[in-house]
């Protein structure tokens, strides 16, 4: 007879929290100035550079590997600056390129620490700790990596299909809208006015394709009484594959009207301003998350003009406050195309040139993009005036349904073993 004890100890951390998540290598790279708050963490490495100003203005930048200042695409040198807040003193300090923690030769990824670290990654911690307060820590500090859900969950039949309140999909012979109360199935499509959900496409010229969207109207969707009780919306299409990423176009969302999580396996567009009432609007900014395989932005003056052959159609001034999971293409560890980084992490297709897209929420990548995944192309679009940031208000801390579906990590870690076995020690 044996016996076993196993002691473990678990944890929990919603994911959302964050205001930037990569389970993967997280590449900060934009040309403009650019600065970026909430917690920032990586299971990877870091690669930070820019063309002019890069501000990290946060009190967590961690990852598991190492924080490199220089492209991964390509062994160039940092152009602009970077600063990092120090959480002590709350001042931003400059990291340069021979003050983070690891070098790489050629576009290998060999850990090198800096000559002036002696090779010794302790010295290295103890510069980043008196250097940045306690913001800034790497594998050397003994950052472990964060568990992100399956992508399986956004399945359908997965958790999200089987848990929705309002299930929309098209099967390709139409579509249908599914109301689930007290875990009873309705079909209201016919009960829904006119336009809520209907069929179009849209020309996409990252992937070179006109691709067929499920277009549903929110406000619509708000108007008939429809939003689900537990704020989850499951949409999906069961004709989407690599090849053709066909997708999700909402519009009208303006103003949601109560809280919401929207979770589709496909890449999903959104069409002007969401989740941004006016000033003088009866409604609120409401806590609202998604969950997709890319997500990409249209801006106010988008009108489905663009072809394969026409100009980049020009952009208007667009207002988003949602927290977003979204894949993306990364850039392989050996040559190959830039992933676009997080200034690309919303995917563009008009002329932004001077133009604001403000999105208030957070940003997070848990895998790859399964559907969407042509290379970044910069010339299919031109950069907005991005104004990024964190904001906790989207997690409604009291609403029931954030704290029940939202995604968790959970973190299990063996504090102690013991068996029956003969030792020494006794």
């Amino acid at each position: 007879t044996a016996e076993v004890r196993r002691t473990i100890q678990v944890g929990q951390t919603p994911l959302f929290q964050y205001g930037v998540f990569y389970n993967e290598d997280l590449e900060i790279l934009p040309g403009p100035d650019m600065t970026v708050t909430g917690r920032i963490h990586a299971n990877g490495d870091i690669y930070l550079n820019g063309g002019s100003l890069l501000r990290l203005h946060t009190p967590y930048l961690h990852c598991t590997g190492e924080i490199l200042r220089e492209p991964k695409y390509e062994d160039a040198m940092a152009a602009g600056a970077t600063v990092i807040w120090n959480r002590s003193t709350s001042e931003f300090v400059v990291m340069d390129k021979d003050n983070c923690s690891a070098d790489r030769l050629g576009l290998s990824r060999t850990i090198e620490y800096y000559d002036n670290f002696d090779g010794d990654p302790e010295l290295w911690v103890d510069y980043a700790d008196a250097t940045w307060g306690g913001t800034v820590m790497t594998q050397a500090h003994g950052i472990r990596t964060v568990a992100v859900p399956s992508i399986q969950t956004m399945s359908p039949e997965g958790y999200y299909h089987d848990n929705a309140g309002l299930i929309i999909e098209y099967l390709g012979n139409g579509v249908n809208v599914i109301q689930r109360i007290n875990g009873v199935l309705s079909t209201i499509t016919s009960l829904l006015p006119a336009g809520t959900v209907t069929l179009g496409t849209i020309y996409d010229a990252r992937e070179r394709a006109t691709l067929s969207m499920m277009r549903v109207d929110m406000g619509k969707l708000r108007e008939a009484g429809v939003m689900p009780a537990n704020g989850l919306i499951y949409a999906y299409r069961t004709d989407t594959r690599e090849s053709r990423p066909h997708g999700i176009l909402l519009t009208n969302g303006k103003e949601l009207g109560a809280p919401l999580m929207l979770v589709s396996p496909d890449p999903v567009y959104i069409k002007g301003d969401f989740n941004a009432p006016d000033a003088t609007s009866t409604f609120a900014k409401e806590p609202a998350l998604l969950i997709c395989d890319a997500f990409n932005v249209l801006s106010n003056a988008w009108d489905n003009t663009k072809t394969s052959t026409s100009i980049v159609p020009p952009a208007a001034a667009t207002e988003i406050n949602l927290a977003i999971a979204s894949g993306i293409v990364p850039t392989p560890d050996t040559g190959g195309a830039y992933s676009g980084g997080l200034e690309n992490f919303t995917r563009l297709h008009e002329n932004w040139t001077g133009v604001e897209l403000k999105i208030s929420g957070s940003f997070l990548c848990f895998h790859p993009s399964v559907f969407a995944t042509a290379s970044f192309l910069s010339a299919t679009f031109s950069a907005p005036n991005r104004t990024w940031m964190f904001d906790p208000d989207l997690l409604g801390r009291e609403v029931e349904f954030a704290r029940e579906i939202i995604p968790w990590a959970v973190d299990v870690r063996r504090v102690a073993w013991q068996d029956n076995a003969e030792s020494i020690l006794d």
